[in-house]
């Protein structure tokens, strides 16, 4: 069996945002990008994810607080103040377990312990296994790789 192998680069956007040649505003925005052969469905939506929340806040630096930051600026000048650079910073930080089981590993654990008993897996009535809103869609696919997820289990 071939390990999967996720690899993560950290993606920066940053600016000095300058009004009549003088520095008001300074903003850095570091985000994870997921790269990996496997899991396509999951890294494309971590990765949207991601990459909105950073260009959101691009978005709110380079319009609403640079506005603030140019207001600020010119209050510094006319009152004989020294002049204040706005900094923004967000760094999205990674709190994963490298060693938590993949989808894979969790198939035979389940595969081995049926041999013992019935295991839990995709209830259907109490949707306990599953990701969305109940009645509103089934998204499982985005929660599991595969769509054969045996309905083992049910309340109902």
């Amino acid at each position: 069996m071939e390990k999967s192998i996720v690899t993560v680069n950290t993606i920066v956007i940053e600016d000095d945002m300058k009004y009549n040649g003088e520095t008001v505003l300074t903003y850095k925005i570091e985000y994870p990008e997921f790269k990996s052969s496997q899991y396509q469905m999951s890294i494309v939506a971590i990765n949207t994810f991601y990459k909105k929340k950073a260009l959101e806040y691009q978005n709110y630096c380079e319009n609403e607080l640079f506005k603030t930051a140019v207001e600020q600026y010119k209050d510094d000048i006319e009152n004989n103040f020294p002049v204040h650079v706005f900094e923004a910073l967000v760094v999205y930080k990674l709190t994963y377990n490298i060693e938590a089981p993949g989808c894979f590993q969790l198939n035979e654990a389940r595969e081995a312990a049926e041999k013992y008993l019935p295991v839990f897996r995709h209830c259907q009535h109490c949707r306990a296994d599953a990701c969305g809103i109940p009645g509103k869609g089934d998204l499982s696919s985005l929660l599991y790789e595969t769509n054969d997820i045996p309905q083992t289990f049910s309340h109902g």
